[in-house]
């Protein structure tokens, strides 16, 4: 791993500072004159906060890239199946990219709770990974998505993000036999707000969010996380009428997950956006 910041004084403005393409096509053009350099992750970085102590609005920068690498931050087509696995590759290197990325985060509570649970605020109701969620079919802010019925039930909330375009919280929620569920819940605009700053730990955990809101990626992940344990079997009966399922029978546990979790995001993006959930 190399590490290299360039310590410039440019983008106090709150701009990208120009360096950042530059020094991507450095590093592009010396790939292709030193083909026999050995490959190394390369992190450089531009943290100019001692350049200009009386603003806060500079624009700071984390420009990973894979020397060497061709899999680790190259690909800008590549698919959700795709990243995914490149990812996992190289869960270390992004390891590191992403404490950069927290680096510079402070709390704006000494306790690290949301603003609106402070005391006098009222506490607006919202899944916490980790916590139990109570589903009452009954609740007009509560819709079912996948798995449940009609009876209520208590569970554990096990992963969920915001859907802004929405202004809902998409969630899944285990139940004691095991069962995963997904929910909907409706957010209110001082949620969406107050989700925006916080949205790596808004859930009661931290995660990093990408920065568009709800992409096929993080939906995508979504879907992984809460089939994990999914029996192969139910998969293949999921499969069982798409136009390859016979090759899909022939790869490993992992990659149906995959392949079925891509296939249904592909088709949920437009649904999330069109139609579902209908809280109004």
């Amino acid at each position: 791993m190399v590490f290299i910041d360039l310590n410039a004084a440019d983008g106090a403005d709150g701009t990208e500072p120009p360096r950042h393409p530059r020094a991507r096509r450095h590093l592009l053009n010396k790939e292709r004159d030193r083909p026999n350099d050995p490959p190394a992750y390369v992190f450089i970085t531009n943290f100019c906060y001692h350049h200009h102590l009386a603003s806060d609005k500079m624009a700071t920068f984390i420009m990973p890239f894979g020397f060497h690498i061709p899999d680790f931050m190259k690909s800008e087509t590549s698919t959700l199946f795709e990243r995914y696995k490149e990812e996992e590759k190289h869960a270390d290197a992004l390891a590191v990219v992403q404490v950069m990325e927290k680096y510079t985060h402070t709390l704006t509570t000494f306790d690290g709770s949301l603003p609106s649970e402070l005391p006098g605020m009222k506490v607006e109701r919202r899944p916490i990974i980790g916590k139990p969620y109570h589903y009452d079919p009954n609740d007009p802010d509560v819709k079912a998505a996948v798995g449940v019925g009609l009876e209520p039930f208590t569970g554990i909330v096990t992963t969920a993000l915001a859907v802004p375009q929405e202004m809902a919280f998409l969630f899944a929620v285990q139940r004691e036999d095991g069962h995963n569920f997904t929910l909907w819940q409706k957010a209110s605009e001082r949620q969406m707000l107050e989700w925006e700053p916080f949205k790596d730990t808004y859930f009661g955990v931290v995660r990093k969010v990408g920065n568009s809101n709800a992409d096929p990626y993080e939906l995508f992940v979504f879907f992984v996380e809460n089939h994990r344990h999914t029996p192969r079997e139910k998969l293949l009966e999921w499969v069982a009428t798409w136009p390859d399922a016979e090759e899909l029978r022939q790869i490993s546990d992992e990659d149906l997950l995959l392949k079925w979790a891509e296939r249904v995001v592909n088709v949920q993006v437009n649904r999330v956006r069109a139609s579902q959930p209908n809280l109004a």
